[in-house]
């Protein structure tokens, strides 16, 4: 046992040629930014929007495939054929 410590203690030389290492940080709050309201819409042209858009499946579709949704005037209104026409 003694032999160990004896070996241990006889390493006391300093240590050359050491390189520094920077480290930079970067706070994860640094890129945060605050909840803002979002302006009030009607309902009604909410709802218009995510009709036109494809309803919640074009929602999910985003969420699986990681592709964000086209733009509301690109997307035809695929929803007037189920009743029969368009709305009057």
């Amino acid at each position: 046992m003694l032999a160990g410590v004896a070996a241990a203690q006889a390493n006391k030389e300093p240590v050359k040629n050491l390189s520094v290492v920077e480290v930079e940080y970067k706070s994860a709050l640094s890129d945060f930014r605050p909840y803002n309201d979002q302006a009030i819409q009607s309902w009604v042209k909410a709802n218009d929007l995510v009709g036109r858009i494809g309803g919640w499946r074009s929602y999910a579709k985003e969420v699986a495939t990681g592709e964000a949704l086209k733009d509301a005037s690109e997307v035809p209104d695929t929803q007037s054929s189920h009743h029969g026409g368009v709305k009057p």
